[in-house]
This record gives C-alpha cells, sequence and structure tokens, in this order.
C-alpha cells in the first residue's frame, strides 16, 4: 500500500527522480532515465517496513539531498528484526470470493523459543475463518497455534506473502553515487506513528531541523490506539543528528490523531504551522519570533530547486515540491534573509535564473 511519495532529484543529475514509501515495502527510489522512471538498488532493500511519509533536506550540509521517512514506530505489538520479521499471508482459503489476510509475529513458544504466532485474537479469526472454531476449539489450543499450524502447506501455495522488518523512523543520508545509510531517529520519534513533518530551519542556525506529528487512531481493539506522540520538534545540528525538545521547551503540541502538516505563509509575513487532527481541532502554531527584514519569492509553477549563495561565500542546494509529507501541502515560496547574496532556481526543464537578494 503506497502512503507517500515525493519528486526529487537523489542522484544530483539534473534529472527529477521519485522516492515512494508504503507498508510491508522498502522506501523504493525510482531513477529519471530521461525517458521514463527505473527503478534501482540503494543499499536500502532490506529495510522493509510500514512507512508513512517522507520529508527532504540537506540534513548534513554536503550538497546533496536527504530524507526522514516516518514509520510505525517501536511502542506497538508489532515488533520485529531481520531474524524475526512480521509476516502477511494472504489468500481465499474459505472459497467464498473474499481475501483472508493474517498477521504473524515473534513470540515466546511453550519451549521458549521465539516462533511466529498470530496477531489476531481467535475470535476475530473465526469471524473471517469460521472454519478456525473447529480447528482450535479452545482459547488452549490457538494459543499453542503458530503459523504453521494456522497455514498448512497447501495453503500456503499460491498465497500472498509478506514480510516486514524494520518500524523505526529514521534518517536516510545520501552518500553520493546513489547509496544510502539508514538510521533511527531518537526514541522520542518510536512512541507512536509518525505521518506529517516539516524540514526547515526553525531556530534560525543555519541547519534543517524537523517537526513531527503522528499517533493512530483505527488500529483493531487486540492493539488499541497508538497514541503516545504529543508532536515532537527536532533541532538539527547540521551533521545528520538531531536533539529531541520536550513539549514545555518547544510549545509544539499536537495530542490527536494527527495526520497532516503543511506551513503557509500569510498575509502579514509570518509563516504559520497547521496540524490536522482527526475527528478533532486544526491546530495552527507561529514562532515566536520572526525575520521581518526577509524577503519573499514566489515560486513559478515549473520551479524546482535552488542554489543560495551567501555573503560569506557558503553555498545551500534546496528543492520546492508539490506534496510533501503525508497528505499535505505547504506554500511554495522562498524566504531570502539579509544574508544571503544571490539564489539561482531551477525549473522541471532545467532552465535557470538568477533571482538577486533586493
Amino acid at each position: 500500500m503506497i502512503t507517500d511519495a515525493l519528486f526529487t532529484d537523489f542522484n544530483n543529475d539534473g534529472k527529477v527522480d521519485l522516492i515512494v514509501t508504503g507498508e510491508w515495502m522498502p522506501v523504493t527510489f525510482f531513477k529519471n532515465t530521461g525517458k521514463g522512471f527505473e527503478a534501482v538498488k540503494t543499499g536500502l532493500e532490506n529495510n522493509i517496513g510500514w512507512w508513512n511519509s517522507i520529508v527532504a533536506g540537506d540534513f548534513d550540509g554536503d550538497g546533496d539531498i536527504d530524507y526522514i521517512v516516518g514509520n510505525l514506530g517501536l511502542n506497538t505489538n508489532y515488533t520485529c528484526s531481520t531474524s524475526e520479521p512480521l509476516t502477511i499471508l494472504a489468500k481465499d482459503l474459505d472459497n467464498n470470493g473474499s481475501l483472508d489476510a493474517m498477521v504473524f509475529g515473534y513470540m515466546k513458544a511453550e519451549d521458549g523459543t521465539m516462533k511466529p504466532f498470530p496477531m489476531s485474537t481467535k475470535g476475530d479469526l473465526e469471524d473471517q475463518v469460521i472454519s478456525m472454531k473447529k480447528k482450535f476449539p479452545t482459547y488452549t489450543a490457538y494459543g499453542a497455534a503458530t503459523i504453521d499450524d494456522i497455514w498448512s502447506a497447501t495453503d500456503k501455495q499460491d498465497a500472498i506473502m509478506l514480510q516486514a522488518n524494520y518500524m523505526q523512523t529514521s534518517y536516510i543520508e545520501n552518500e553520493g553515487n546513489g547509496q544510502f545509510k539508514i538510521k533511527p531517529l531518537p526514541l522520542e520519534t518510536q512512541a507512536a506513528p509518525v505521518y506529517g513533518m516539516i524540514a526547515e530551519d526553525v531556530d534560525g542556525d543555519g541547519n534543517l531541523d524537523l517537526l513531527m506529528v503522528g499517533n493512530d487512531y483505527g488500529m483493531e481493539p487486540y492493539t488499541g490506539r497508538m497514541d503516545a506522540f504529543n508532536g515532537l520538534y527536532l533541532r538539527g545540528d547540521g551533521k545528520g543528528n538531531f536533539q529531541p525538545f520536550t513539549l514545555a521547551q518547544s510549545g509544539f503540541y499536537v495530542p490527536g490523531d494527527a495526520k497532516g502538516l503543511a506551513k503557509i505563509h500569510d498575509a502579514k509575513g509570518e509563516d504559520l504551522y497547521i496540524a490536522t487532527q482527526n475527528q478533532d481541532s486544526l491546530l495552527v502554531f507561529s514562532k515566536s519570533t520572526s525575520n521581518k527584514s526577509s524577503n519573499w519569492i514566489n515560486l513559478q509553477a515549473e520551479d524546482f530547486s535552488a542554489d543560495i549563495f551567501y555573503a560569506n561565500s557558503t553555498k545551500k542546494h534546496v528543492e520546492f515540491y508539490y506534496g510533501s509529507t503525508y497528505l499535505s501541502q505547504s506554500s511554495r515560496k522562498l524566504e531570502l534573509t539579509s544574508d544571503i547574496d544571490k539564489v539561482v532556481i531551477t525549473n522541471f526543464k532545467g532552465e535557470k535564473r538568477e533571482v538577486p537578494n533586493k
């Protein structure tokens, strides 16, 4: 199930590539060949998660674009690893015309070893496949049943089988030459599923920071709400590391079933951050301080990226997106602070134009 997609030049060849996230799959990269898109190997093929969202930026200051990807997190029943993956099997077992899907995760068996057991309750499984009531007449029998007891070798033939082994919300560092390195973000980001994210320099120190929202109230009763996330601000150090702030320190508090997160630029020249919460209030935040000396560029429809040249002879590369993170779209504007000398903007066709900072 595809959850998010981002058009971005991940290999720095001037063409707009595509990255896709989803459930039961790795973060998947498609290179723009000039005639279409071609899946490429990046070193992340074995990191298979329940990915929700993606945002981009040069978080380590090396001139190429890195990525932050929201995942399920670690505060759930759905724990997994490479040696003990989550598994989903799906097939029409009872020949009633509908697909019967079951998820299995590793738990300790009676003999002390770890084995894959069903994640569904006995009643839920019987509601889906009535023959399970006869096959496992007692809770004791069902409690001891592993994946091989429930799915015979014949049942597994022609069945859909997918696995997941990595649930951490993570930072993907672009190492160049089409290769990437993944590492989990701090533990505070793993408390619940992460959906909406914004990557920008919140505190004005020149490094990209992160704002995040999440939670999921739509899980089945066995799991319950995943509601331990209250929104999070992480300060970036410009080297790919992030320091989480408490709610009291940041003032960024989004406690509900939060999904979308976007930034809009208002008529007063200030940025507003808007977070959506399912069946709850829309929350709006503003910075405690704003840079009134900044100029703002209204980006053209086809503008894709820019090289920003500073008065101290340093340079920064940024991209502009249509849709970034989960079901969200921020204002397409570029802030020119007083320390910027000029900006060179490139559009989707590769055409460039220079914009001085007046």
